[in-house]
């Protein structure tokens, strides 16, 4: 399972202040901050090279508002709307994606670099969904490529609140 979770809006260095759950080293997670409409980092949000992996667009965003209005809404929950929407192409686009290391990859390695994020976030730039979903589905990659895993799933099991995640098959 594939969770794209938010940075969060403190302006803080998430490598020394972890934000949860974008920090957790897990390779399913891919953390997301928020960037303006001048490809820089929205003053609110979080960062960090270790712990946010990638920005997407966060700020003055057109959203739904409780009572069945519209209006503009900015943070990094906005960006992981953005970020979730190319993560849900790919897998309609590719249903031989099982594994979320395999999204994660194709976004990492089809993003937009901007010298500005390069200490900021682990990818250095922002989600480019075009070039994204072009990519052939045996484009090489820092792991040397993808496999397609016919008939596998792979599963995180939580046998309670208390609990830690305990076992990745």
């Amino acid at each position: 399972i594939l969770l794209v979770a938010a940075a969060g809006n403190e302006q803080s260095f998430a490598d020394k202040k972890p934000y949860y759950p974008a920090s957790y080293n897990l390779k399913n997670i891919l953390s997301v901050a928020a960037i303006d409409e001048k490809n820089q980092l929205a003053e609110f949000s979080n960062y960090g090279k270790k712990n946010v992996d990638i920005a997407g667009p966060g700020v003055k965003i057109w959203s739904s508002l409780p009572g069945n209005k519209y209006g503009y809404l900015s943070g990094t929950s906005q960006a992981t709307a953005y970020l979730t929407g190319v993560a849900a192409l790919l897998l309609q686009q590719n249903p031989g994606l099982h594994d979320p290391e395999q999204v994660i990859q194709r976004i990492q390695i089809s993003r937009k670099k901007v010298q500005k994020l390069e200490e900021k976030t682990q990818f250095s730039g922002i989600a480019n969904t075009q070039k994204s979903l072009s990519l052939q589905a045996e484009t090489n990659s820092l792991n040397g490529g993808f496999t397609q895993h016919h008939g596998i799933m792979k599963n995180w099991f939580l046998l309670n609140s208390k609990d830690s995640i305990l076992n990745f098959k």
